[in-house]
């Protein structure tokens, strides 16, 4: 997820670099749907991380965003293998 996703899904909405590297609980949302009530979503996992064009963008950077990226990567297979 990238910034505008952690906006909308971590409460005190931190820096997106302060939330890469670490899978982060959501507590449960309210989800409102046209004509029915809300309905209470279960907590989830996500993990923040930059988008893959900010890789192709990052022209001084580059190696380090991919980097980053696959590191983010390692840690969501990990985390999800557990």
């Amino acid at each position: 997820m990238g910034a505008a996703g952690a906006e909308a899904w971590v409460p005190d909405r931190p820096t997106l670099p302060r939330l890469r590297a670490a899978v982060q609980e959501c507590r449960g949302r309210r989800l409102a749907w046209p004509e029915d009530p809300p309905v209470d979503a279960p907590p989830a996992w996500v993990l923040a991380t930059t988008h893959p064009s900010a890789v192709l963008r990052a022209r001084d950077q580059r190696q380090a965003a991919y980097d980053g990226l696959v590191a983010d990567l390692r840690l969501a297979v990990g985390w999800l293998s557990r």
